[in-house]
């Protein structure tokens, strides 16, 4: 039971460590100068950006913790 306890208590964190992240992200993306998103960035690339380094980081802290 402590075992699963445990296990719950990393998954939680990593997804409200992902969440933060992921608000910061979007943040961080929205403040930058509209031309980035005219040459440089489309929707689709932001939103697979997000989700690919995200995904990343809460699977480091929820499972492999």
């Amino acid at each position: 039971m402590i075992i699963f306890s445990e296990v719950a208590c990393w998954m939680h964190t990593g997804e409200r460590q992902a969440a933060k992240m992921r608000m910061a992200y979007l943040r961080a993306m929205l403040n930058q100068d509209i031309s980035l998103f005219d040459t440089e960035a489309s929707t689709g690339e932001v939103i697979a950006a997000i989700t690919s380094d995200i995904i990343i980081v809460q699977d480091a802290l929820s499972e492999k913790v």
